[in-house]
């Protein structure tokens, strides 16, 4: 049984983009988990798109949509969340932690 993983903070300029895969072998079986942490940038938003195309490369494809296992979502400020939208097209994503939001975040937002 091993574990390997791959992990990358994306070049965004300012802003946060993490991302990782866990493989895990057991015996014949692999087993994928993949997460993000953030996807966002105030820099040029190519190379923010940039670096969500070479991410979607790896994740893996299921049923011809990608697989996010988990996104986590630190907070809602626009360098860390502009560019989930382009993230999370033709993807499927198992969970989501993202912070608190009430009633008074809600009418804020709008």
């Amino acid at each position: 049984m091993g574990t390997h993983g791959v992990f990358r903070f994306h070049s965004v300029g300012q802003g946060l983009f993490y991302s990782g895969l866990l493989n895990k072998k057991e015996g014949k079986r692999q087993k994928i988990f993949s997460f993000v942490y953030d996807c966002g940038s105030q820099s040029a938003k190519k190379f923010l798109n940039e670096e969500i195309a070479d991410c979607k490369l790896l994740l893996p494809n299921i049923n011809g949509k990608k697989k996010l296992n988990l996104l986590v979502v630190s907070h809602l400020h626009d360098d860390h969340i502009n560019g989930l939208e382009s993230l999370l097209q033709d993807m499927d994503v198992e969970n989501v932690v993202m912070p608190y939001v009430n009633d008074g975040l809600k009418l804020l937002a709008r």
